[in-house]
């Protein structure tokens, strides 16, 4: 799934936005969950459940069924797949990005960045305060 929707540019992993959104519209079968989440590096489906914003039993019904998913939780799939990658990149290790997504942090209302990221606004700050530890300001 995600091999062909992200592209590199300046080796930043970016998402390819016509491919992106032709797999919102066509979709994604469920069972492709497992993948995710060693893609994510997430410990269990529950922390993937969390990640996408959705019922961990609605998650494990779709993944059983093989069912398709919706064109939301898809684009939320697609969204914290990105993050994940920049943090990776910013911070040169996988298991450093999964702490600072996963941790509070003040200006996100003491949310974590992968929580505060749940909609298209607040992966807009998550990816701004990503790009300001790339590039030497705080975040």
């Amino acid at each position: 799934m995600g091999r062909h929707i992200f592209v590199e540019q300046d080796t930043t992993p970016f998402l390819d936005s016509a491919r992106a959104s032709r797999l919102i519209r066509t979709g994604v079968r469920a069972g492709h969950v497992a993948e995710l989440v060693g893609l994510f590096g997430l410990s269990r489906k529950e922390d993937l459940s969390g990640a996408l914003n959705t019922n961990g039993v609605s998650l494990w019904r779709w993944a059983r069924g093989n069912k398709q998913l919706p064109g939301a939780t898809v684009e939320q799939i697609l969204r914290t797949m990105q993050l994940q990658l920049l943090a990776t990149e910013v911070f040169g290790d996988v298991d450093q990005a999964h702490k600072w997504l996963h941790k509070p942090h003040p200006s996100l209302d003491d949310m974590t960045p992968a929580a505060f990221a749940d909609n298209e606004f607040g992966a807009q700050k998550v990816r701004g305060m990503l790009a300001g530890l790339k590039y030497g300001g705080v975040a």
